[in-house]
């Protein structure tokens, strides 16, 4: 399953299910872990947003990808300039994907869970920030000892990210 296909498949569902005038959609740019340098989609549906990212890491030599589909959920607070409430919980699913030519092709794929805040700059845009962990599901990092350890060692790690979103 590449990140295309998921991105793909998402904003065809967007335009189909935004011809009928029903909820929101954001689009969204940021850096985070495990989502590095990404943007992405969001639809809104009262309170609940569906979104997909991807994203890379600009590393010399190396090819870092990554890939994500989020349920987000707003629960408390409100706003003046947004009928969606600011503080949220967001979990999901996250593919990452680092590979150097001829040394490693190390693959991941988490379980997030965060919670984080939204701030309105105006009506239709804001930033972002939230905080969490990130659940190993599956790795295959390939020979390296080192990775091997870390990835046989520990099960949970820090997830979180800032960015920006435009509403429309």
């Amino acid at each position: 399953l590449s990140c295309v296909a998921v991105m793909l498949t998402l904003f065809t569902f967007t335009n189909v299910t935004g011809l009928c005038g029903q909820g929101k959609i954001d689009i969204t740019a940021g850096f985070g872990l495990p989502d590095w340098v990404n943007a992405g989609i969001r639809y809104q549906m009262g309170q609940t947003q569906v979104g997909a990212a991807a994203g890379f890491m600009p590393v010399s030599g190396e090819r870092v990808t990554s890939c994500s589909l989020d349920l987000w959920y707003h629960f408390i607070g409100t706003s003046a300039l947004s009928d969606r409430r600011p503080w949220y919980g967001r979990f999901g699913l996250a593919y990452f994907h680092d590979r150097k030519e001829g040394s490693f092709n190390d693959k991941f794929l988490f379980l997030e869970t965060r919670g984080g805040r939204e701030f309105n700059l105006s009506e239709n845009s804001g930033i972002y920030i939230d905080a969490g962990l990130m659940y190993k599901l599956y790795s295959d990092v390939g020979d390296d000892p080192v990775s091997k350890l870390i990835f046989e060692l520990f099960w949970a790690f820090p997830a979180g990210g800032i960015g920006f979103f435009f509403r429309f």
